[in-house]
C-alpha cells in the first residue's frame, strides 16, 4: 500500500499470504502432532501472536500524527487489530485444546463458578467505543473511526472468551474442575489448565481461593464458587499427592 499499488493488488497479495501461511501451519501441525498441545501449555502463546502487530501499530500511530498517508494508516490499523484479535482467539483456542487433552477423563470434583464480570460497565464501554466510531465516520475521520471500532471489537471478543459476555444460552456452564493432574477452569467458550506441578501453595484466605504460581496466581472469589470448602479440600488432596505441600488454609 505504501508503494502506491492498487487496492485490488494489495488485497490479492494479502489473501495469497494468508493462504500460504495457513497451508504451512496445517502442514507443520500434521508433521508434529503434539505441537498444538505443547503450545497450549506454554505462556509464549500469548506473546508470539502479538509480535507481528507491532510494525503495523507503529505505522498506524505514525499515520495518526500525519507522518504517513491516511490510506496507509487505515490499512495498518485494520491489519493490527485483525492480527491482535485473531491471535488472542487462537491463543485461547489452543489453551482450551491443551486443557481437554491434558486433563482427560472425568473430574474428581466439579464446582459451579461465576467468572468475575461487570455487565453494565462492559456494555457501557462497548457502546462508547462504537459510538465514537460512528461519530468519527460522520465527521469523515476514517482512521479514528476504524481505531475506535477495532478497540470495541477487541473488547467484545475478549469478553466472549473470558466469560464477560455470552451469546444467549450458548456455550458451557462455567465451572472449576479438579483432575488428577491439575485444575481446569471452564468459561462458556474456553478452558484453561493449571498443572499441580506449577502450583506452590494453596490457600483460602480473605474470601479468595488462591493457587500460588509466581506471577500467574489463580484467584477465585469464594462468593463466586458453589462449594469453596469442598473445592479447597479436593485441590489440597490432589496437590499433596502430586508431591507438593500446600500451605495451610
Amino acid at each position: 500500500m505504501a508503494t502506491g499499488r492498487a487496492t485490488t493488488t494489495v488485497l490479492a497479495a494479502t489473501l495469497v499470504a494468508f493462504a500460504v501461511g495457513s497451508v504451512v501451519g496445517v502442514g507443520l501441525s500434521r508433521i508434529d502432532l503434539d505441537v498444538v498441545d505443547r503450545l497450549g501449555g506454554s505462556r509464549l502463546r500469548w506473546v508470539v501472536p502479538i509480535l507481528p502487530v507491532v510494525p503495523f501499530a507503529v505505522v498506524g500511530v505514525a499515520a495518526i500524527f500525519g507522518s504517513t498517508g491516511e490510506r496507509v494508516g487505515i490499512v495498518a490499523v485494520v491489519a493490527a487489530f485483525s492480527i491482535a484479535i485473531s491471535g488472542h482467539v487462537l491463543a485461547w483456542s489452543i489453551g482450551s485444546r491443551y486443557a481437554d487433552v491434558t486433563a482427560g477423563g472425568e473430574p474428581i470434583l466439579a464446582c459451579r463458578w461465576e467468572p468475575p464480570q461487570s455487565p453494565k460497565l462492559d456494555v457501557l464501554l462497548l457502546a462508547l467505543w462504537w459510538l465514537g466510531a460512528v461519530v468519527n465516520v460522520v465527521a469523515g475521520e476514517w482512521l479514528f473511526a476504524i481505531t475506535w471500532a477495532g478497540v470495541g471489537a477487541g473488547w467484545f471478543v475478549s469478553g466472549l472468551v473470558e466469560g464477560r459476555f455470552r451469546l444467549g444460552s450458548t456455550g458451557r456452564s462455567p465451572e472449576v474442575r479438579v483432575h488428577d493432574d491439575g485444575l481446569v477452569r471452564q468459561w462458556p467458550y474456553t478452558r484453561s489448565f493449571v498443572p499441580w506441578s506449577d502450583v506452590d501453595h494453596v490457600r483460602l484466605r480473605e474470601g479468595e481461593l488462591v493457587l500460588d504460581r509466581g506471577l500467574f496466581d489463580v484467584r477465585l472469589e469464594s462468593d463466586d464458587l458453589e462449594t469453596p470448602e469442598k473445592l479447597l479440600t479436593a485441590i489440597e488432596r490432589q496437590h499433596s499427592s502430586d508431591g507438593t505441600r500446600p500451605a495451610a488454609a
